[in-house]
Parts: C-alpha cells; sequence; structure tokens
C-alpha cells in the first residue's frame, strides 16, 4: 500500500490513497462480511421478536383478533378458539359478525368497527364491556379494548377481548348482597324502597292503585330467647317461605329486618289489600315446625293503599307501620290505616295532649272487676280497671287510649296514676270494713323501670297502706322482652310484700325455668281459651286442664278469665281452679256500683253457685 498523487489523464490531480488490487479486493470483502453480519443479527433479533409475538399470541389469555377493511379475521390467537369455541380455520376469513350480537354487527355506525377505530382513536383504546357469542349460541360478557393499523391504503384494528364471566358473577353476586336479606335471601329495605317508587311512578301514570303491608311476627322473640337464636332464624326462613308461596309473582316481599316483612301489591285497592292480608295471617298461624318443634306465632298486618294513605314511599312506610302497630295492640290480625289512630296525626297528638292532661287533673276514672274464690266463694281481690269519659268524645275504652299512653310515653304515668287512686280507694274500703285486694295491670315500659318499686312504696306510705294488700298483674311477653330488667323489679316487688301475678297465660312462650326463678304466685288462665271451652273446643279444654296442673304443680294460684257462663264455673270448679273473673260473675265496676255489689255478695252467691257446700 503505497500514497501517490491520483492522476486524470497524465495529469496529477490531487494526493490520496493508492489501494492496488489485492487489498482493494480485500476491504471490499471485509466490507461484504460487515453487512452480512449486521443483516445476520438483525435477521436473529427479528426472529427472537418474531418468536417472542408468536409466544405472547399463544399464551395470552385474552382473544386477540385481527381484522382487515372488509371486516374479515385475519388472524387469531389460540385463547380466541378457548372463549368463543370455534376453531382458528372455521374464523380466519370469516367475517367478524359471527362473533357479537346483532346490535354490533356491520361496519355503519355503532358497529363494533366503528367503535373500534373511535375509541382506539379518540380515547387511546379504553375499554368496553359488552357481550360476544359463542359457538352454541350463549352470550359471554367481554371487555374490549382496540388498537388500530395502517397497511398502505387500508386500516385494520386489532381487538383484544377478555372473557369475564367471573367478574360479571362477582359483581352481581355483590349487587344481590346488597340489595337482599343474606338469612332469607328476600329483598331487603333499600330494594323494597326503589321497587315502590317504581311502582308509584307506575300507578301515577295508569291511575291505578297499590297495597303496601308490614307484618311482623307476634311472639317472635320470646321463641328467639326461648329456644335460641338458630331456632328464631329457621323459624323466620320458613315464614318468608310462605309468604312467597302465598303472594303472586308481581308482587314483592321483602324483610325489612328482625321479625318485620314488607310486602307490595301493585294493582291492589284496600279490598284487595284486606284479602290478602288474610291469606297472609291463614298461612303464618298454620303451626311452624321449627327443628322438631310446633310453635304457633301468629301475626300482626298494617296496611296502607295509593293514593288513599300517601303517594311518597317514606309516608306509605310509616303508615302501613302505624296501623301494623294498631293491629298488633287491638290484637286483630290486620289493620287498615286511619288517620284518628295515628300518633303523630294532628287528631291523635291532640287526644295524646288531653289524656296528659286528664291524668294530671285525676280526670280519669276506675272501675274494678271481682275475683271469686272457687273454694271459699269469697271475693279476694278486684282488679282494677282505668276508664277515659272525654269531654268531647265520651267514654273512651281502654283499647283506644292504653295504646296511645304507650306510644307516647305517658304510660307510666299512667300507671302511677292507676297505683295511687286504687290504694286510695282501699284505703277507704279498709275504714268501711270492707278487706279487698286490689290488682294493677304494669307494662312493659313499667317493668323495665328500676324505681318503679320505689315509687310503689312511696304511694302506700302516702295513703298509709301496706303494699301487701297489692298484686301486680303483669303479661309473658313484658317479662321475656328484657327478662333481667323484669326480674329485678319483681323480687324488689315480692320482697315489699306485693303479689305477683302473670296475665293472659298461655298466650307466650315464657321459659319454665326463669318462671320458676321468679317470684310468682299467680297466674290467670288468658280469657280466649276460657270463652273457646266455654263453647265446646276440645282443644282449649285441654290447654285450660293444662295450664291448670302446670300452675297448681308449680305451687301456683290459678284463676280463669272470661268466665260467662254457670256451665264453665262447672267446668272449672271440677278442674280445681282456683278463682274465677269474667262477666259471669260481675262487669267492670264503679265505686258505688261495687259497694253495692259487695253489700248482696251473699245473695249474689247463691245466684252464683247455688246452694252453699255441706261439709
Amino acid at each position: 500500500m503505497v500514497y501517490a498523487a491520483r492522476t486524470k489523464g497524465n495529469a496529477a490531480v490531487e494526493p490520496g490513497l493508492y489501494i492496488g488490487g489485492s487489498a482493494l479486493i480485500a476491504l471490499v470483502l471485509v466490507r461484504q462480511f460487515v453487512v452480512l453480519l449486521d443483516n445476520r443479527k438483525l435477521a436473529q433479533q427479528m426472529q427472537r421478536q418474531e418468536e417472542r409475538y408468536r409466544t405472547i399470541l399463544h399464551t395470552a389469555s385474552d382473544a386477540i383478533i385481527t381484522v382487515d377493511d372488509s371486516n374479515a379475521i385475519l388472524t387469531v390467537n389460540p385463547a380466541t378458539e378457548d372463549i368463543f369455541g370455534f376453531s382458528r380455520n372455521e374464523l380466519e376469513g370469516s367475517s367478524l359478525d359471527v362473533l357479537f350480537p346483532a346490535s354490533l354487527r356491520g361496519t355503519g355506525a355503532g358497529s363494533l368497527r366503528q367503535l373500534a377505530f373511535s375509541r382506539a382513536e379518540a380515547e387511546g383504546g379504553k375499554h368496553l364491556e359488552t357481550n360476544g357469542l359463542h359457538r352454541d349460541g350463549r352470550e359471554i360478557p367481554l371487555e374490549l379494548s382496540f388498537a388500530v393499523s395502517q397497511q398502505g391504503t387500508a386500516r385494520l384494528f386489532t381487538c383484544f377481548a377478555r372473557d369475564i364471566s367471573e367478574r360479571v358473577e362477582a359483581r352481581k353476586e355483590l349487587t344481590h348482597q346488597a340489595l337482599h336479606d343474606a338469612l332469607t335471601e328476600l329483598p331487603n329495605r333499600v330494594l323494597l324502597q326503589d321497587r315502590l317508587t317504581q311502582a308509584l311512578l307506575a300507578a301515577t301514570r295508569e291511575a291505578s292503585p297499590i297495597a303496601l303491608l308490614l307484618m311482623d311476627l307476634d311472639r317472635f322473640k320470646e321463641v328467639n330467647d326461648t329456644f335460641g337464636h338458630d331456632s328464631g332464624d329457621l323459624l323466620l326462613k320458613e315464614v318468608a317461605g310462605r309468604l312467597t308461596r302465598t303472594l303472586r309473582g308481581a308482587d314483592t316481599v321483602a324483610r325489612l329486618g328482625g321479625d318485620e316483612f314488607a310486602i307490595l301489591l301493585p294493582g291492589s285497592d284496600r279490598a284487595g289489600a284486606v284479602g290478602i292480608a288474610g291469606k297472609i295471617e291463614n298461612a303464618v298461624s298454620e303451626a311452624l315446625e321449627v327443628e322438631g318443634r310446633f310453635l304457633d306465632v301468629g301475626c300482626s298486618i298494617g296496611i296502607a293503599v295509593y293514593p288513599d294513605h300517601g303517594a311518597d314511599p317514606a309516608v306509605l312506610l310509616r303508615h302501613a307501620d302505624v296501623a301494623m302497630y294498631v293491629a298488633k295492640r287491638g290484637g286483630w290480625g290486620h289493620s287498615v290505616y286511619e288517620p284518628q289512630r295515628d300518633a303523630y296525626s294532628p287528631t291523635r297528638l291532640t287526644l295524646a295532649s288531653d289524656l296528659r292532661q286528664a291524668i294530671a287533673t285525676d280526670a280519669l276514672l276506675l272501675h274494678f272487676q271481682p275475683q271469686v274464690n272457687l273454694q271459699t266463694r269469697r271475693v279476694d281481690y278486684v282488679e282494677a280497671l282505668a276508664r277515659w269519659n272525654h269531654p268531647e268524645r265520651g267514654l273512651l275504652s281502654p283499647a283506644e287510649f292504653i295504646p296511645l299512653a304507650e306510644e307516647t310515653g305517658a304510660i307510666a304515668d299512667l300507671t302511677a296514676w292507676v297505683l295511687r287512686s286504687s290504694i286510695r280507694e282501699r284505703a277507704a274500703w279498709l275504714e268501711n270494713g270492707i278487706e279487698l285486694g286490689i290488682a294493677v295491670n304494669v307494662s312493659t315500659r313499667v317493668l323495665r323501670d328500676a324505681e318503679f318499686p320505689a315509687q310503689v312504696v312511696a304511694i302506700c306510705r302516702e295513703a298509709g297502706m301496706d303494699p301487701a294488700g297489692l298484686a301486680v298483674e303483669v303479661t309473658e311477653s313484658s317479662i321475656m322482652s328484657n327478662p333481667e330488667d323484669a326480674e329485678n323489679v319483681l323480687v324488689q316487688l315480692h320482697d315489699l310484700g306485693v303479689k305477683i301475678s302473670i296475665d293472659d297465660f298461655g298466650t307466650g312462650y315464657s321459659s319454665l325455668g326463669r318462671l320458676k326463678r321468679l317470684p310468682v304466685q299467680q297466674v290467670k288462665i288468658d280469657k280466649s281459651f276460657v270463652l273457646e271451652m266455654g263453647q265446646g273446643d276440645r282443644d282449649a279444654l285441654a290447654i285450660v286442664t293444662s295450664v291448670i296442673d302446670l300452675g297448681h304443680n308449680l305451687g301456683l294460684e290459678v284463676v280463669a278469665e272470661g268466665v260467662e257462663t254457670a256451665k264453665v264455673v262447672e267446668t272449672l270448679r271440677a278442674m280445681r281452679c282456683d278463682a274465677i273473673q269474667g262477666f259471669y260473675v260481675a262487669k267492670p265496676l264503679s265505686t258505688s256500683e261495687l259497694q253495692l255489689w259487695m253489700a248482696g255478695i251473699s245473695v249474689r252467691e247463691h245466684q252464683l253457685f247455688g246452694a252453699a257446700p255441706t261439709a
């Protein structure tokens, strides 16, 4: 290799590098080798990249589908075959339409192709959720995303499809859980509210009625407390099943919580709703078998109807709730909403105010119903019963104002008034030589008041009377609603010498174990059993017999309420019942009437029992 001046012809042009022939050939070969080496490396890189792409295509869990400008499928990966059920040979060359429902087919507006281009270009590949079609015809929930590419003048797009069946099912399950009760699988309050709102909108358009029923179970808490929450849950599930089977497919049965259910009846007016309520009562009243036990719980139903009782979901719910409370307090099974029974209506608020005023001004009345001992034929106790002669409404029955007192919190003041007035009357009788004990009814709310025994002491002290002449009557349900507090109050009253009596015995599920722990001295058989026994009901006869035997085995005195005929008196005497009370003996009497009645007791005794028993 030498340096020389390059020439053009014989003239020297410029100095440069002179390369001999063999060296030039070598240089060319080297350069060709380098190019060849570079091409080989590039080819290897491209091959590796292609292998990576192929691996991705074959192992991807998402379907990857490339589509040409005519909407024909160019390529698919194995996941496409798995998701859609078609083979590769069936898909490649076919129209993309075979994989999607009619609404997404073609290439026009709204088609999957147009969605692909608009989302890929304008929204950066934003995901789209829709349904695809499996080869067997079923729809598959999919999440789609798209990529657009250009090949010459043709625009292609690639569709990435992910099967989201599990996600959709999980979402449905979460939605179901949010809108349904976990125990019974019935709609919950949220779903009921939505359906009620929609039903009201439809009813407004169509000028049709709607009925809303609220129902709760009678004595459910006693079942829970006596047999345990598992039994209570099984009972609720059985009731839910009976409700569902009783109603139409268009109706909604919802569980609102606890033992409270709601029933939405589109198209039902007042008469229709009352008819359905009767069917529900019949369904629920049949004995419910729970873990081998047959339980009789019953129900109370409140009815509100659109448009008569409101046009707003919240108003209808509240009015149905008011009606349910009225039904429960009255023992009527079901009740249709009436404004005059609504504690929050102007009428009820006025009546509640009048009641408080009547208590404060001593404007109530006391009547007394005698209890006669069947062995001695003596009247040992009278039950004190409040009456209210309203200045505008006239004489109101306890059913009209006792529930109102409980709803408004006036029951404690009313009980104190009855207690004070009764003890004052007894003190006056004692001065006239009449020895009578007085029984006073005590509500659940009062029985929870730890200060009640001290109040009894104070009232007796005011009248100068020993508490031993007093009896308190409490129901099984009032004890079981809060057993610990009730037991504490009753023990204190017993220690004062107050007689403890369980009223309406046999209608609840009071635990015999708890009953034995309570300082109870007397049970009163619920009058419904005594009345039914008088009508020849054999089941009622068996119940009365059992209660008398149970009471005596526990060392308790047994009193039968609701005695109305001489035949019932003789039946009870044969059963060794201790005492009776009812219209056959005497109706509730005013103080003056009672004194006259007592004055004629010897004549009345002969009328009641015939000749005196011989020794």
